[in-house]
C-alpha cells in the first residue's frame, strides 16, 4: 500500500520541478528497486497532457558487464541512450538501489573504463539541462535498501525522505520551495557580486576564484530534496587543501578521510584513510577529474544526519562539498570530464568568506 505523501511528492515534482506542459516527452528512469514509484509519476505526467515513458536499470547486468565484459563493450555506448537525451523535454530520474553497495569489491579500472564510456551521453545531458532546454529532476524513494545503507527502519527513513522535501510535514511543498526560492535569490544577489571566496575549517583553508562564474539557487528545480548554492571557479583558481570528514561514495564504493592539494587548480596530492586506490584510479580518468567542477553550501535545515546517500547528504545544512570534474554550464563552469564526483565536509567550525568579508560561520550564512 502506498503511502499517501507520495501524491504530494508527484504533485511537487512533475507540476513545480520540471513543469511538464501537454505534448512533452518526459523519461521517467531508475533501477529495478525504483518501480513501484513509476506508476504514480507517470499518471502525474498524463494528467499534464505529456507523453511519459520509462527506463529501468538493473544493477545485477551492470555488475555482470563489468565483471565479465571485453574492453570493447566496457568502452561501448548504446546510440539509443544518446539520441534519447538529444530528444527528451523531460526527465524524472529515481535515485537508489536495492543493494547501494553492488559495485563494491568490482575492479576499480573495470568501473572506471564504464564510467568513461558514459560521456556522450552525459554531455548531450549536461549541455540541455544547463540551457533549460530539458527539465529534470532526480528524487531518493525509500527504497528499503537504502534505509538500510542510511542505518535507518524503513518507516524512518520513509519519513525522512519526505520531510527533507518537505512533504507531509503541515505545509504545501510547491509553496514551501517557493519560498527557499525567494530567500536564496537575496544570497545570490550578493555572492555573485564578489570573486574570491575562501574556506576555513577543520583540515580545510582553500581558495577560489568565481570572477565570470554565475551561482546557481537549488530550490527543488533539479534536485528533490534540495537546499544548496554553488557556482564552478575559475578552473585554474583552486590553491590550498581541503580535508573530508564524511565519506566520499562513488557508485557504491566508500572512501573515506579524503585530503586534497590544490595547486593551479588541479589535485597535486591526494590521500584516504581507506579506498585510496580508488581515489587516484577516479581522478585520472581524464585531465579534468582533477579540478573543481562545483563548489556549494548546504543550506537544508531540514536534513541533520548523514544517511550514505548523496541526493541527502550534500544539502546538509552546516556542511559544504565540492565536486571533482565535471562543471556545470549553466554557472559558467567549462571544466569536462567522465565524473563529477561530489564530496562533503563538516563546516560547523569553519567559516566563509568572500573579497575579504565572513559571510558564513559555524554552519550559518550571516547574509
Amino acid at each position: 500500500m502506498f503511502d499517501t505523501r507520495i501524491h504530494d511528492l508527484m504533485r511537487l515534482l512533475v507540476d513545480y520541478s520540471i513543469e511538464v506542459k501537454p505534448g512533452q516527452l518526459v523519461l521517467i528512469q531508475g533501477s529495478i528497486g525504483a518501480t513501484d514509484y513509476f506508476h504514480p509519476a507517470y499518471a502525474a505526467i498524463l494528467a499534464r497532457g505529456g507523453h511519459p515513458f520509462t527506463r529501468i536499470t538493473m544493477d545485477d547486468l551492470t555488475v555482470e558487464l563489468i565483471r565479465n565484459g571485453s574492453d570493447e563493450q566496457l568502452d561501448w555506448m548504446n546510440p539509443i541512450t544518446t539520441e534519447t537525451f538529444k530528444r527528451i523535454d523531460g526527465l524524472i530520474s529515481f535515485a537508489g538501489n536495492k543493494n547501494a553497495r553492488y559495485l563494491a569489491n568490482l575492479p576499480a579500472e573495470k568501473v572506471k573504463q564504464h564510467v568513461h564510456a558514459q560521456r556522450e551521453w552525459r554531455r548531450y545531458y549536461l549541455d540541455r539541462t544547463g540551457s533549460g532546454e530539458l527539465r529534470w529532476v532526480g528524487w531518493m524513494p525509500p527504497i528499503e535498501g537504502m534505509a538500510q545503507e542510511a542505518g535507518m527502519s524503513a518507516q524512518e527513513f520513509a519519513d525522512f525522505v519526505y520531510a527533507a522535501c518537505k512533504v507531509g510535514i503541515g505545509t504545501d511543498p510547491i509553496a514551501a520551495w517557493k519560498k527557499v526560492k525567494v530567500e536564496q535569490d537575496k544570497i545570490i544577489a550578493w555572492l555573485d557580486k564578489r570573486s574570491v571566496f575562501h574556506f576555513q575549517g577543520e583540515g580545510t583553508d582553500v581558495k577560489f576564484n568565481a570572477k565570470g562564474r554565475t551561482w546557481v539557487n537549488c530550490c527543488g528545480t533539479r534536485n528533490m530534496p534540495d537546499g544548496e548554492i554553488f557556482t564552478s571557479p575559475v578552473d585554474d583558481s583552486a590553491e590550498g587543501v581541503m580535508t573530508f570528514r564524511y565519506p566520499a561514495l562513488f557508485n557504491g564504493q566508500e572512501v573515506e578521510g579524503i585530503r586534497l592539494v590544490f595547486r593551479a587548480g588541479e589535485v597535486a596530492e591526494a590521500t584516504a584513510e581507506k579506498g585510496e586506490d580508488l581515489l587516484h584510479s577516479l581522478i585520472s580518468i581524464d585531465e579534468g577529474a582533477r579540478r573543481c567542477g562545483e563548489i556549494s553550501i548546504g543550506t537544508n535545515y531540514d536534513i541533520q544526519r548523514f544517511s550514505k546517500v548523496i541526493l541527502f547528504d550534500e544539502k546538509i545544512g552546516g556542511t559544504i562539498h565540492m565536486a571533482l570534474g565535471n562543471a556545470m554550464p549553466y554557472a559558467g563552469g567549462v571544466n569536462k570530464s567522465a565524473i563529477h564526483w561530489d564530496m562533503i565536509a563538516d563546516m560547523t567550525t569553519g567559516e566563509i568568506s568572500a573579497d575579504g568579508e565572513v559571510f558564513y560561520r559555524n554552519g550559518k550564512l550571516l547574509i
